[in-house]
């Protein structure tokens, strides 16, 4: 076989709404630098495609001489892409890929034809090598920025008796001068205290990973659990999160690892707990493509949400970049599973592999299930993603997890015997 794969040809294309739409999404991406960091890691592998769009589409204009498109194009590539200039983009440029898209089309020159028809296939090749897309919204309304003072308390949390069915694990962390992680914390605990799930049948955890209990005072009040991890490093969520199972978690039958940037709805608990009467059911994502939303939508949602009651947030009132299946933000996973093949990989410092990781080995011993709920992901400044020019991942071979002592406690991550798929797959059994 000769030949680079990627440059075979595309017969299976989709409508010419779903390619322009895909037009829109790499313009909106290419000038964006939000939606570019909301995942650097699926940015920096498809910048090169999304850049060649912008491309290929002021060729097809210039074809066609069409100085409204051209105008439009240059107008979008300005500043952050809104729903109304987006809206004219693609009805300026839906006409052209119908025209591309139709190979038996006489239309015009051959040249304006295969223009058109090189932006339709480039726009497809930058979609599939893609794991964010662009979600503008309708008409997102504008609100005041709101603080972490801003944000109410939830109601009261439990009072300790009985068994709870869930135990929710928040691993934290907030050094910023701007608290704008502690404002997603108090949003995402408020949401968690309004919930259909009687409030006896679950138990929220936070672990604050830090060298000291920086914001213990304005946690404590609001979860049922507040741990401080003594953590002088880099981040390491791993360590957090089988911290809060093991100190904190109780005999809970379900653990839910919840990132503390995560807005939920009304039922989100109720209906995912619901799932494990599904037979033979483990572990599961309860979304597909979360939205990681913009700085002004992540304002209006807290709002609507934690101040106004809302029981869920409609996503035509709210923009942001969505994330192709990724593997964290939140995992529902059985407590016997979860201690199964070991927790999470403590040895992961800093941002990035610990979540895909767990990923692949909840994989290798239990189905993990996808369903589409509408996942919210609250705006933050990045976090720091490499250390000495290398992400701080590299290196760490994946899969390999098995501790060499106890997990989750306070004196210091565990370390691994580094064993292989045989080994995470003969892991003993444990937990109810």
């Amino acid at each position: 076989m000769t030949g680079n794969p990627s440059d075979a040809p595309l017969r299976i294309l989709p409508s010419r709404t779903d390619i322009t739409a895909m037009v829109i999404s790499s313009i909106a991406l290419v000038q964006d630098e939000f939606a570019q960091t909301a995942a650097l890691d699926y940015w920096d592998m498809s910048a090169a495609e999304h850049h060649q769009v912008v491309s290929c589409l002021r060729a097809a204009a210039q074809a066609d001489g069409a100085g409204e498109l051209l105008g439009a194009l240059d107008a979008a590539l300005g500043g952050p892409l809104r729903p109304g200039p987006a809206r004219r983009l693609a009805e300026l440029t839906e006409p052209g890929i119908a025209l591309g898209c139709d190979t038996r089309s006489t239309d015009g020159p051959p040249e304006r034809r295969q223009a058109w028809r090189a932006l339709a296939l480039q726009a497809v090749r930058a979609d599939a090598a893609s794991r964010l897309y662009t979600h503008l919204g309708e008409s997102p309304a504008q609100v005041a920025p709101v603080a972490a003072a801003d944000v109410p308390a939830p109601g009261p949390v439990a009072s300790g008796a009985g068994r709870p069915t869930v135990t929710v694990v928040i691993p934290f962390r907030d050094r910023s001068a701007d608290r704008s992680r502690l404002r997603n914390l108090l949003a995402c605990l408020s949401a968690l205290g309004d919930q259909s799930l009687p409030r006896e049948e679950y138990r929220v955890v936070v672990v604050e990973a830090d060298s000291e209990p920086r914001h213990a005072e304005l946690i404590r009040p609001r979860a049922d659990h507040y741990l401080h991890l003594p953590c002088d490093g880099h981040f390491n969520k791993s360590w957090a999160v089988n911290a809060g199972v093991v100190q904190a978690g109780g005999d809970a039958e379900i653990i839910c690892v919840h990132d503390a940037d995560i807005l939920v709805g009304h039922d989100f608990l109720e209906r995912n707990v619901t799932r494990f009467r599904s037979p033979g059911h483990q572990a599961h994502w309860p979304f597909r493509d979360p939205l990681c939303m913009d700085p002004a939508s992540t304002d209006l949602a807290i709002t609507r949400r934690c101040v106004e009651g809302a029981r869920d947030i409609p996503l035509g009132i709210i923009g942001g970049v969505r994330l192709r299946q990724p593997p964290g933000h939140c995992v529902w996973v059985r407590s016997s599973t979860f201690h199964r093949v070991g927790g999470l990989d403590e040895r992961f410092e800093g941002w990035g592999g610990e979540d895909l990781d767990f990923a692949f080995r909840l994989n290798v011993v239990v189905p993990v299930d996808r369903f589409d709920d509408v996942l919210l992901h609250m705006f933050h400044p990045r976090p720091q993603i490499t250390q000495n020019g290398q992400r701080f991942y590299a290196g760490r071979t994946l899969l390999t997890w098995s501790p060499s002592g106890p997990i989750g406690q306070l004196g210091g991550p565990a370390g691994s015997v580094d064993d292989d798929l045989a080994g995470i797959m003969q892991l003993p059994v444990g937990g109810a």
